[in-house]
């Protein structure tokens, strides 16, 4: 039977979830595990009545969970020019560079998002945890994710309980120190340490501080997004997250160091009751780290007190503390992994702990793996197959070498300022071998599944099946969990072959084109531009970055939606804001063929682009008039360009489409000399869902041409509040008077037409999100 703290916290937690979610698929299969738990309680006690301390956990569960939301509410009201608040936590540069972040409080106790402009060379954060601030700036609350699967920003915040972000300029900057506390000298703690950490002039220390400082500190943002990638897709994600491992071994030295200084064992548990709290400050307070140490203050605790405590009972009671604390850590997928994982290992440690140290080792694993099987599905959209192999090379690697060697470091550094150079080396050399064996497995194919984000249903698959592998598992049916996982992984792998619906979506890539086109089952994956050109925007943190907004948009889309292939990639022409991220999709997805328009000189900007496709491998092929292709029942056919084309916009693509007998025109940026030459062409133009040409400008969508295609739906993709005056209040007007439904991306994100039938249905997503 499982032990009846935990039992309950589990009732609890659902409770919690049905707050946040209703009735869906994580709520309700939670509700039916505990349920069924407590089956074994009533058959001993054979007290029906014994059925009404579930359903009272679940009540109080679920309204303090309501409870607590009602109480997020901002005593701001966005009104106010100059604020003064205390800086709560370290600040980090964005990623472009070009700014620094960090979470300001007011006296109210009131949170908000700040960044301030960095200089050219920015070394040194400009505000030190716990100093004072007056700035003037804008209060502006953040937007929410303009497209489907995107990361939600304001959601992020609302969790932090931040409600409001402001961009200050240093110059309205002004701060005092005013009698920092001890969290705050903390904080400057692992802010010194991180800085030390990466101090190094060596090209060594260089290589190997930002995986130390993630050891260490917990400090990721070191380490090269892309190296990040890898550690997620390969399924060692949790080396870089500060947790039991890191926490054992530091209090494992102290504890020896201690003893070895003639203190007794009493006094010796006594110093880390006092001593391990600072650690979860200085390792930056995640969930991990926070469940790890105080597991362990509450082992010593109940040992001082004669009393013991199982594993699962003592985990269990750290996680209703945290809850009780904030409930909205239930929706941190640091705390689902951290408290699940060590959950499942805790309830399998009879299985665990036979055989030899290789097969425990592959043991813990495998559970670990597919314990958190479901959080990473429904949180990152894949599955890491090679995650066993990674996990049994880098986890001793980590444990044996390079943990050590990183708290040696960091100690040495806070002693003497620097270690010494020899140190580096041997912590340089395994950072390379780890790093090394990373690129061979992100280099085999098929080393991550993705799967697209699951449904209710495919949810609930991955948590019965998750749940029940791992009970044959340590009943030692191995065969059988195999085929259950396998089972739901295919299942799920192919689900999207079975739909027989058509789906057409423009993505918000601020101002360029990114439209994806679905065919039923999967026949053909069709994306026409990629949108391109790196946004700075001092205004909003979520278009500041070295990500240009098509990647940023169509990556996260793609992996949701479970595309793992692009049969054709339509370039409609070369400027920026259509061919400015083709090179960043080529290496996130697999492209079958690009079509470029057969018209040169090519421009520059298209030569980059096609130069990095070439490199990647991907077929090119010149489009033009006069081509057509059918796939199923849907077919296209290309009206522009001619060849003859002098202005870069009228060499755009334009191609005509029949999905599922519903007609759609894709016009790229043409303007109005080559709409009335395909007018005067008596080309068939008619279309149901006409893509305005150029953004919805003034040169484009001309009277002629509107009545030729006699549109149903328009499709407009346009950055919100361009320079550009896009689009044009004229053309507005005219697909208004022409009763034409208007769909555009700065005022409803991402669109999607849904084709089915014969008919079809737009939806936007800030509409229907």
């Amino acid at each position: 039977m499982i032990p009846l703290l935990p039992l309950m916290i589990m009732t609890w937690i659902s409770g919690s979830l049905v707050a946040f979610f209703g009735y869906s698929a994580a709520p309700v299969f939670f509700m039916i595990v505990s349920g069924l738990a407590f089956v074994p309680y009533l058959r001993e006690h054979k007290r029906l009545s014994l059925m009404i301390v579930p359903f009272i956990i679940f009540i109080c569960g679920y309204f303090y969970t309501e409870w607590d939301m009602t109480r997020q509410i901002s005593a701001l009201t966005g009104q106010e020019t100059f604020v003064e608040a205390r800086l709560d936590e370290s600040m980090s540069l964005t990623s472009s560079g070009r700014r620094w972040s960090g979470v300001f409080a007011t006296d109210d106790n009131e949170k908000i998002a700040v960044f301030i402009n960095a200089d050219d060379q920015p070394s040194k954060a400009p505000v030190r945890p716990g100093e004072t601030c007056r700035f003037e700036a804008e209060l502006t609350k953040p937007d929410p994710p303009s497209n489907p699967y995107g990361f939600d920003y304001a959601g992020y915040l609302l969790r932090e309980n931040i409600y409001w972000t402001a961009t200050v300029n240093p110059d309205t900057l002004s701060c005092i120190d005013k009698n920092p506390n001890m969290m705050d000298r903390l904080k400057r703690m692992r802010e010194t340490g991180i800085e030390k950490m990466t101090a190094g002039k060596s090209a060594r220390s260089e290589e190997a501080a930002p995986l130390l400082a993630a050891l260490v500190f917990g400090e990721r943002q070191l380490i090269d997004e892309a190296r990040l990638n890898q550690y997620q897709a390969l399924g060692v994600i949790h080396l870089l997250a500060v947790s039991g491992l890191h926490v054992a071994f530091l209090s494992g030295a102290l504890y020896y160091l201690l003893l070895r200084l003639t203190i007794t064992r009493e006094q010796a548990e006594t110093a880390l009751l006092a001593t391990m709290p600072l650690y979860i400050v200085i390792a930056g307070g995640a969930p991990s780290v926070t469940r790890a140490v105080l597991t362990l203050m509450i082992f010593i605790v109940f040992k001082k007190l004669g009393f013991r405590i199982k594993g699962i009972e003592a985990v269990s009671l750290i996680a209703a503390l945290l809850l009780l604390s904030d409930p909205q850590l239930l929706l941190h997928m640091g705390f689902q992994l951290s408290f699940l994982t060590t959950a499942a290992l805790l309830i399998s440690k009879n299985w665990l702990t036979d055989g030899n140290r290789i097969q425990q080792l592959l043991k813990v694993t495998v559970t670990a793996q597919i314990v958190s099987a479901p959080v990473l599905i429904a949180q990152t959209y894949e599955l890491s197959i090679l995650a066993v192999c990674a996990n049994a090379v880098m986890v001793p690697l980590v444990t044996l070498i390079l943990l050590p060697l990183a708290f040696i470091i960091a100690g040495i550094n806070a002693l003497f300022g620097q270690s010494p150079e020899w140190l580096w080396a041997l912590a340089s050399a395994a950072a390379k071998m780890m790093d090394s064996f990373l690129e061979m497995l992100a280099s085999v194919p098929w080393h991550a599944a993705v799967l697209g984000a699951p449904d209710e249903w495919q949810l609930i698959l991955w948590l019965f099946a998750a749940s029940l592998s791992l009970v044959l598992i340590e009943r030692k049916k191995y065969v059988t969990a195999i085929l259950i996982l396998t089972t739901v992984f295919f299942v799920h792998f192919f689900s999207p072959f079975f739909n027989s619906d058509a789906r057409i979506t423009m993505l918000d890539v601020g101002q360029g084109d990114a439209i994806l086109i679905e065919l039923p089952r999967r026949e053909e994956i069709i994306l026409i531009d990629t949108g391109g050109a790196p946004v700075f925007d001092a205004d909003d943190p979520e278009k500041s970055g070295v990500k240009g907004p098509g990647i940023r948009a169509i990556e996260p889309f793609l992996r949701g939606e479970g595309i793992r292939r692009i049969d054709t990639l339509l370039l409609t022409h070369g400027h920026q804001d259509h061919v400015g991220d083709a090179c960043d999709v080529s290496k996130t997805v697999r492209i079958e063929r690009v079509l470029y328009p057969a018209v040169l000189p090519v421009s520059e900007t298209g030569k980059e682009a096609l130069a990095c496709l070439q490199e990647q491998g991907v077929p090119i092929e010149p489009g033009k008039y006069g081509q057509k292709w059918q796939t199923g029942s849907s077919s296209f056919r290309l009206l522009n360009p001619q060849g003859d084309e002098l202005e870069e916009n009228d060499r755009s693509i334009v191609m005509a489409a029949a999905i599922e007998d519903v007609r759609f025109l894709f016009t790229g940026d043409i303007e109005e000399e080559i709409e009335q030459r395909l007018v005067e062409d008596d080309e068939p133009l008619k279309a149901d869902v006409l893509k305005v040409g150029h953004h919805g400008s003034l040169s484009s969508t001309t009277e002629p041409f509107l009545t030729a295609v006699d549109p149903s739906a328009a499709l407009i993709p346009v950055g919100e509040g361009n320079r550009y005056g896009h689009p044009s209040e004229e053309v507005l007007n005219r697909l208004t008077d022409a009763d034409v439904d208007i769909y555009r991306t700065d005022t409803d994100g991402a669109v999607t037409v849904t084709v089915k039938d014969g008919r079809f249905q737009a939806e936007t997503y800030l509409e229907t999100k």
